[in-house]
């Protein structure tokens, strides 16, 4: 995979255009190459796994400097292309005669499906601003497990899957910070919903004294200013306060 070495090089000199157009003249050259090639012979075979091997590392490493430098949008469009050159590795992946190999494109198929994912969800916290709900934490548990388990076949693979190791090491890391970063939105959403829902009842009642509301008139003006205010803190999902706002009421009446 001398072409995956020559792309991170680059990379790691920070030199994006050079390996944009590595990228770029390998990937037809590659074409060609598969075209060619015929699965009932073995070294044929072997030669198709690791060139889609190969692209996909060089995928991976495209997708992943577009993420970390927070091109959601840019990665998202690498992330669908990387999804065509899985789908034909993946079932080739037990048919390879040698072991390391082997290894090396499981890990490097491993990585590009779990960078899928963080991309999906890096759109989801980082740019829409959304919670990572808990219902979501068991994909992220599978997320993690896959990226530990492309780690330990990068490993087994020796020196050959040095690349594959260290990649999955640094997407791990990025998955439990951005678990971190999507709880920590959901505190600070039910932090702020809270004070925005006190803050309003608060305006309102006061206007209520001030213009010195009693009986009917005053529960009336309670109970929508008990609405209102949850409405303004908790959005649509106010209504699951419904309950106590009809117990509130019922109690008043009955008073």
């Amino acid at each position: 995979m001398v072409a995956a070495a020559i792309a991170r090089a680059l990379l790691n000199n920070g030199d994006m255009d050079g390996f944009i157009n590595v990228r770029a003249k390998l990937r037809p050259e590659q074409d060609e190459l598969l075209a060619l090639l015929d699965d009932r012979i073995q070294d044929d075979l072997n030669t198709r796994i690791v060139t889609l091997a190969t692209r996909l590392e060089l995928t991976v490493i495209a997708e992943s400097s577009a993420l970390m430098g927070l091109d959601i949008e840019v990665a998202s469009e690498l992330a669908v292309r990387a999804k065509e050159d899985e789908s034909l590795l993946a079932p080739l992946l037990s048919l390879h005669s040698a072991a390391a190999t082997r290894s090396i494109a499981e890990s490097d198929l491993l990585l590009s499906e779990s960078l899928r994912e963080l991309t999906t969800l890096s759109d989801q916290v980082l740019r829409r601003r959304s919670l990572i709900g808990v219902r979501q934490r068991p994909r992220l548990a599978k997320l993690r497990g896959k990226l530990r388990r492309a780690e330990e076949l990068a490993h087994g693979a020796g020196a050959g899957g040095t690349g594959e190791a260290r990649s999955s090491r640094i997407f791990l890391a990025y998955a439990e910070k951005l678990e971190r970063i999507g709880a920590g939105s959901g505190a600070d959403l039910r932090r702020y919903a809270r004070t925005a829902s006190l803050v309003s009842f608060s305006v309102l009642t006061v206007t209520g004294l001030l213009f010195g509301l009693r009986g009917l008139t005053a529960a009336v003006y309670f109970g929508a200013s008990l609405v209102i205010s949850l409405a303004v803190g908790f959005g649509t999902s106010a209504v699951r306060f419904w309950p106590l706002v009809r117990a509130a009421l019922g109690w008043h009446w009955k008073k």
